[in-house]
């Protein structure tokens, strides 16, 4: 008896949830529009509250009142354990087994008749997987509160009449005074990262930051500019930050593809491998110009030789893989998409696309990477010939390839860095208490 009270109670909970699923949307649906209805009345009168105090009270109100009554509801009219035993019957074809066991007294069930009946009963839902047949779905209903949400939403972004009234009297000088200060703040924070990058060495990147000055000294000047103007100002350069971002791919990634040199036999070249798997570019661009030192001085033996040819051309063959391994990736999304299209699968073809897209974005490195194992191969193949000139002149070319690599990670840094500064910039703008001081 203990079995069939126990999968009678676990049915019974789903028929409870299901019913509060289907109550919950009516409920939200009709807070959410007494919501609108007050969340309308500012934009229309003058009322002295602080807005979003007024919204966060309507519209988390609207929510908990959906909820309790819905709570509410459920209990009020929830589903019997006998019902659940009739449902229990019919959804698993146990003939009324259960709901009979259920039905009989106490003393009935003590007869002969009694016992098998519930002997059988037992024996039938002791295996029975309460989940498969009465699962808890979702149905359009569930899209009801959608509509009035969407509407408080759109309510949100209207300003009140309060603001709209403060926004005539605006004082346009102090709102162009906070755009010039919020400018010159940014030019000299940006006056430090341009130094910085000027020592680097980063051409494109000071090209980018004269760009930078260019414009912000167009904002600091122009006089007649409002805030809304500043700010599609400030996002066009954001917008030239990003594209230099897009061009250079992401060599973060490629920094972490290093991390397949493992497994590379031991010797000269041990702490290149290392440090390259370890996405430390600058110390295996040193640990490189050890090597060719070393090289040049005729300080490898032998079996120095011979072990870094044979390191040399692990490492081509590791970095060709990872090259062949995201063409084969590009190439499966793209047989993917095309599938997806036959079918007629629009949405599943756009994420394809987009997984295809990120991967894009790599190919500059791609191309890097394969450039790089090319010399590295060349450079191993000219070792076990003997001809230690051709080797060092490939892995010169090689190390330059690293260089640039290195180049982009700090070319990088300093446009995130950049970005940061002008989201900032942003900010002090558009901040009106604080005088465009952030």
């Amino acid at each position: 008896m203990e079995e069939i009270r126990r999968q009678v109670a676990a049915a019974r909970r789903r028929l409870v949830m299901q019913q509060f699923l289907a109550i919950l949307p009516w409920a939200l649906l009709i807070a959410l529009v007494i919501a609108v209805i007050g969340l309308a009345v500012p934009k229309i009168w003058n009322i002295y509250v602080d807005s979003n105090i007024w919204i966060a009270s309507w519209m988390g109100g609207a929510v908990a009142a959906g909820l309790l009554f819905a709570i509410g509801w459920t209990l009020a009219v929830r589903r019997q354990a006998l019902d659940a035993a009739i449902e229990l019957d019919r959804r698993f074809g146990l003939k009324e087994r259960v709901s009979s066991v259920l039905s009989l007294r106490s003393d009935e069930l003590e007869t002969e008749a009694g016992q098998a009946l519930l002997n059988d009963a037992s024996r039938r839902v002791e295996s029975l997987e309460v989940r498969e047949k009465f699962g808890i779905s979702i149905n359009a209903r569930a899209l009801l509160p959608v509509l009035p949400a969407l509407v408080a939403f759109a309510l949100v972004l209207v300003p009140d009449a309060q603001d709209k009234a403060k926004a005539a009297l605006s004082v346009n000088a102090e709102i162009r005074e906070q755009i010039k200060r919020s400018a010159q703040d940014l030019k000299t924070r940006l006056a430090e990262q341009q130094k910085r990058v000027e020592e680097s060495g980063l051409k494109d990147a000071e090209q980018i930051f004269k760009k930078l000055h260019q414009g912000l000294d167009e904002l600091s000047k122009d006089g007649s500019v409002d805030r809304k103007q500043a700010l599609v100002k400030i996002n066009d350069l954001a917008k030239e930050l990003a594209q230099r971002r897009k061009d250079l791919g992401d060599p973060e990634k490629m920094q972490k593809q290093f991390e397949g040199l493992k497994n590379i036999e031991r010797g000269p070249a041990d702490k290149i491998a290392d440090a390259m798997k370890e996405g430390n570019f600058e110390k295996a661009i040193e640990q490189l110009k050890q090597l060719q030192d070393k090289m040049e001085k005729g300080d490898l033996n032998e079996q120095d030789k011979k072990q870094l040819a044979q390191q040399l051309q692990q490492m081509q063959k590791k970095m060709q893989e990872m090259v062949d391994a995201q063409r084969e990736a590009k190439a499966e999304l793209e047989r993917q998409i095309q599938q997806k299209v036959a079918e007629g699968d629009m949405e599943g073809a756009g994420k394809l696309q987009r997984k295809l897209d990120e991967l894009q974005q790599q190919d500059r490195q791609m191309q890097q990477l394969e450039q790089m194992a090319d010399k590295l191969g060349q450079a191993s193949e000219a070792m076990q010939n003997g001809d230690m000139q051709t080797a060092q002149s490939q892995l010169s070319e090689f190390s330059d390839q690293l260089q640039e690599m290195q180049s982009e990670m700090q070319q990088l840094a300093s446009l995130d860095e950049m970005m940061d500064e002008i989201g900032d910039a942003k900010s002090a703008m558009s901040c009106e208490e604080c005088a465009g001081a952030g």
